[in-house]
């Protein structure tokens, strides 16, 4: 068990039908907020030209090993 947060990431795309907007849970097991939210960027795939937020929330314990990313 680790500390950790919980990312919510946002991420809005133009597409050829309009702006599509997608929200994904990720439950990284690292301490520090600004790592935690690089780590979920790095483990996101997105288009170039997307607008991405980030947002995070402190848990006190996660069922992860430290430094590990879940998708919620």
């Amino acid at each position: 068990m680790a500390k950790g947060w919980t990312v919510q990431v946002t991420t809005h795309d133009r597409g050829f039908r309009g702006e599509r907007i997608r929200q994904q849970l990720f439950e990284v097991a690292i301490e520090d907020k600004e790592r935690a939210v690089e780590a979920v960027r790095h483990y996101l795939w997105a288009r170039p030209d997307a607008h991405i937020e980030a947002t995070a929330q402190l848990h006190g314990s996660l069922a992860l090993s430290p430094g590990r990313v879940r998708c919620r």
